[in-house]
């Protein structure tokens, strides 16, 4: 499965210039940023404000590859369990790796 994910991803960012590649990042960081904000602010994977942000992780996402529910879940638990993916979300909030994985799981669950 993930071979397939591999695949379709190259397919789908094959005519990607720098502008497209530059513009998911610039919008993946404004989100998790945002996140940190809702983390501090006392605010909850499943409060709707964080649910908008996890859709618009979802549709980045869907930028590269078809995402299923087991496949948005799977990518929570790669982003919480990786080394390196921890170590980039902790640069936007140290409580925003568990809070993400969190949020996606929520959204996965009422939306796949």
């Amino acid at each position: 499965m993930a071979e397939d994910l591999i695949l379709e991803s190259r397919k789908k960012t094959k005519d990607w210039d720098k502008a497209d590649w530059k513009g998911v990042q610039t919008e993946g960081e404004a989100i998790y940023k945002e996140l940190g904000a809702c983390i501090d602010q006392g605010l909850e994977p499943r409060d709707d404000r964080v649910q908008s942000l996890i859709a618009r992780h979802f549709q980045i996402i869907e930028r590269f590859y078809t995402v299923s529910k087991d496949v948005y879940v799977g990518l929570s638990q790669l982003y919480a369990e990786h080394p390196d993916f921890r170590k980039a979300f902790e640069k936007f909030h140290p409580k925003l790796i568990e809070f993400i994985a969190e949020g996606m799981r929520v959204f996965a669950h009422h939306n796949l």
